[in-house]
């Protein structure tokens, strides 16, 4: 966002646009380029990547629903939106506000549109430091209030300064913008549906940037371009205000790290799995107690829950074979769930036992969707069929 713009600016300052643009076009095919050496990490083709057009629309609607329309997800979804219009109408008034409004020559389009990145250069650190704990979402409230008080300001600035110092202010909001919003789906979208409900998000919000530099030429004949700064600023503010409540409640239900989030972390396949995810799967986690005798798994029985023992001991045994006595910390389910296979050893208590379990659907979503973190599983299986 530094880079692109200011080779612009040096190439508009010292020869035209058309090497400008030819220089962005050439970026673009390196890119490309580059592409195609990436492949995936596992082999394994996901199942949805197999179903034709019929999975695309399941996926589709499925990403729609999870990231777009239930209600958390809208609360991040239309101020965004907004703050994407207001991107694509900055895109075009870009060019206004430094050839017309304050006169400041052709180059000058390239470095205020650098000065966006240069401001996220600049409070990146601090925004990490910032946004979290309980005000992720109300960051994001505030990096799109962000985007269009400059813009307000800038409709009543003349000096020639204040465009570099309005563009360098939304660089800064960007950040807070960005930061919030994705510390913030991952609170409310499924991981399993992460991907998807990004991809939809994705290509929505584009679609709203797009329909801001589309209309844009509309409203300065309407408003002029003053009166276009104001219009989109006020939207900005206004609706990510309006969503403000919405926003703080989501930050209400963000729980700090507990004693569950440490004990996952103390299992080896879900070590590798990023905090987010691991964060998230603390939350599904359900308590549940066994006297001594009790049996909590049976051999020969489907599998639905993975299991942490918390405090107690228990054994597992085949065929009223013992195989291994498990303590705190210890583990066990995850055979069935990862082989789809009916249970292949009893689990009875041998005392009082606490456990933690995690719902089958939870946990493959969790697992597979991770190859360093699958692979880890596959081995503890292996180990563990072997050892009986």
């Amino acid at each position: 966002m530094v880079g692109g713009p200011a080779i612009a600016a040096g190439l508009l300052a010292i020869g035209t646009a058309q090497s400008a643009m030819l220089a962005a076009c050439g970026l673009t095919a390196a890119a490309a380029l580059l592409l195609t050496g990436v492949r995936p990490l596992s082999s394994a083709a996901p199942a949805s990547a197999t179903g034709g057009l019929k999975q695309f629309k399941l996926d589709m609607v499925a990403g729609f629903d999870a990231g777009v329309r239930q209600r958390d997800a809208l609360a991040l979804f239309v101020p965004a939106a907004t703050q994407t219009f207001a991107r694509g109408v900055l895109n075009v008034l870009t060019v206004v506000i430094a050839l017309q409004l304050f006169d400041l020559g052709s180059a000058a389009v390239g470095w205020l549109t650098a000065l966006l990145g240069v401001g996220g250069l600049l409070v990146g650190p601090l925004a990490v430091l910032l946004v979290r704990g309980k005000r992720v979402a109300r960051s994001f409230a505030g990096g799109v209030a962000g985007w269009g008080v400059p813009m307000i300001l800038l409709a009543f600035a003349h000096a020639p300064y204040w465009p570099y110092l309005m563009f360098g202010a939304i660089g800064v909001a960007n950040v807070f913008d960005d930061v919030g919003v994705y510390s913030s789906l991952q609170q409310v979208i499924p991981p399993r549906l992460m991907g998807r409900a990004l991809g939809v998000r994705r290509g929505v919000l584009l679609l709203s940037m797009g329909l801001g530099s589309a209309v844009t030429p509309l409203l300065i004949r309407a408003w002029g371009a003053r009166g276009t700064l104001i219009a989109t600023g006020l939207l900005v503010v206004v609706l990510a205000a309006a969503f403000l409540p919405r926003l703080t409640a989501i930050d209400g239900r963000i729980s700090a790290p507990g004693p569950d989030l440490a004990l996952l972390r103390q299992v080896s396949f879900f070590h590798p799995l990023p905090f987010a995810i691991v964060e998230h799967l603390s939350s599904e986690l359900q308590s549940v107690t066994y006297q001594p005798g009790d049996v909590i798994i049976r051999e020969g029985e489907p599998g639905e829950h993975f299991y942490i023992i918390v405090e107690g001991r228990a054994h597992a045994s085949r065929e009223g074979k013992q195989l291994r006595e498990m303590r705190e910390g210890e583990s066990f389910g995850e055979i069935a769930l990862l082989r789809r296979i009916p249970r292949t050893a009893t689990v009875t208590a041998l005392s009082h036992l606490e456990a933690r379990t995690l719902a089958r659907e939870e946990f493959l979503a969790a697992v597979t969707g991770n190859p360093e973190s699958v692979e880890t599983a596959e081995e503890v299986v292996s180990t563990r069929l072997q050892a009986g």
